[in-house]
């Protein structure tokens, strides 16, 4: 007897974006499923008015790493070459935390590409995003300097306002122009 497999598998954090995505920007945007993962794009995003470019999507999940100082602590361990070659717009990093608030940090590819650190050890890059308060989100686990993340911390309408940029480097000028 032949086992029955699935197309594909929705993790947690895909169903979290994309849930959040239907329930607060259904007016904006479909949300679609890839039914296979070759181009580093988990879901994908189109326009509702006709003639917009699509936006892909990388999703990253983390649970919190409960810290009472903060309202999520979490820990990513990304391979900087798969960033490099991901075909997705957009990296969404999702925080559970268990006192029961979800946190996003929404970042173009080429910002995230920007900050892979010069030295990793064992082809891993450890992103450790802390959400100190409703407005500011740093990497700042061994770090002399923490690395702010804020202008992306839960900043959907970057995603609006990339499909209405010029060409060029769009996606960081979107992030900034929404803070």
């Amino acid at each position: 007897m032949s086992m029955i497999r699935p197309i594909f598998t929705l993790h947690a954090g895909e169903y979290l974006v994309g849930n959040y995505i239907y329930e607060n920007l259904s007016d904006e945007f479909d949300v679609w499923v890839p039914g296979k993962d070759n181009a580093g794009i988990d879901l994908l995003l189109t326009p509702k008015h006709r003639g917009l470019k699509s936006i892909g999507l990388q999703v990253k999940f983390s649970r919190d790493f409960e810290n009472p100082k903060l309202i999520a602590g979490s820990w990513f361990a990304l391979n900087p070459e798969k960033i490099k070659e991901s075909s997705a717009d957009y990296w969404v990093f999702v925080i559970h935390a268990l006192k029961g608030n979800i946190q996003f940090i929404i970042v173009p590819t080429n910002e995230l590409i920007r900050r892979i650190p010069v030295v990793i050890r064992n082809k891993k890059w450890n992103l450790y995003l802390n959400v100190c308060d409703e407005r500011t989100c740093r990497d700042e686990r061994n770090r002399k300097k923490p690395i702010d993340y804020s202008m992306f911390l839960n900043n959907w309408k970057a995603l609006s306002h990339f499909l209405r940029s010029t060409a060029g480097d769009r996606t960081i000028r979107a992030a900034r122009a929404v803070r």
